[in-house]
């Protein structure tokens, strides 16, 4: 058995598991210090308060997902099942290949998550991230693998779903603590607008909106991980009902290593549900048995 660390922009940046015969692949070893700034880097000049101009972005967007009834926002409690392919350096060690896979994640705000990827081709098996802060679980077939960098996992962890899972439901932007600013117009086809996101120990998203209708389309942010300093981003396109919400049906996502400088699409995801449950059972964000 092989330790095995892939390239993700994901709930994990760092996918770590163990390998059967014939299926090792390159290791990548990641640092195990602390990151000096962790979620923080690079600075950006955030004001004490929203500003106008970008609260009424937000506004537009929960409209535009809420069918006209913001009054009914929720998502502190969520679960996206879908299908997609996932992208790992290829067994000749040059590139990436695709991986089918299936994804299922169930979060529950602030610090609940589960995502589970159920691998079609290539591998075989469960890949499954668990944060119950502070429990934290990282395994495949329900044996667990060590985290080499517990704080690290933790924290991009929870950065990755905040800008997959979280944002795209846009209720944290509702709240009070979370400051909205930097309102720009860009000229593109559609047209778009963007504003920038901060919620505390968390970097600074940028959003951006489609200014006819109203819909996220994409999230970016800069992130240190297990892998080191990306620049990282999830494209939301496809928009459609899913009960009485409106919301992404496909999801893409992409990283730009600082080592590298060039932008790799690691997952791309086609949403089957979008569900809310009441409350998760008690055993929801256990480890597979």
């Amino acid at each position: 058995m092989r330790n095995l660390s892939v390239c993700s922009a994901g709930i994990l940046a760092t996918l770590i598991f163990g390998c059967g015969p014939g299926k090792e692949l390159p290791e990548l070893t990641p640092p195990t210090q602390e990151p000096t700034k962790r979620s923080q880097e690079p600075e950006v000049t955030v004001p004490k308060a929203s500003e106008t101009e970008a609260k009424a972005v937000v506004e537009r967007a929960i409209a535009a997902l809420t069918k006209k009834k913001p009054e009914t926002l929720k998502g502190k409690l969520s679960r996206a099942v879908g299908t997609g392919n996932m992208k790992f350096p290829s067994d000749s060690g040059s590139g990436l290949m695709s991986v089918e896979a299936t994804r299922d994640v169930q979060a529950h705000w602030p610090d609940k998550v589960k995502v589970s990827y159920k691998f079609l081709t290539h591998y075989t098996g469960t890949q499954t991230h668990i944060l119950r802060k502070p429990f934290i679980w990282l395994g495949r077939d329900g044996t667990e693998t060590p985290v080499p960098n517990r704080a690290m996992a933790e924290d991009a962890i929870l950065t990755d779903t905040l800008a997959q899972q979280w944002l795209p439901l846009l209720f944290p932007l509702n709240d009070s603590k979370t400051i909205v600013f930097d309102r720009r117009q860009v000229a593109s086809i559609p047209p778009t607008e963007t504003i920038r996101v901060s919620i505390s120990e968390r970097p600074v998203y940028q959003l951006t909106f489609d200014s006819v209708s109203g819909h996220l389309t994409r999230v970016e942010y800069n992130h240190t991980d297990l892998l080191g300093r990306s620049f990282k981003s999830w494209t939301f396109s496809e928009h459609q009902p899913f009960g009485e919400y409106v919301l992404p049906a496909r999801l893409e996502s992409g990283r730009v290593s600082e080592r590298s400088k060039v932008r790799e699409t690691v997952e791309e995801w086609t949403i089957k549900s979008w569900d809310f449950p009441a409350q998760f059972s008690e055993t929801a964000f256990d480890p597979p048995k």
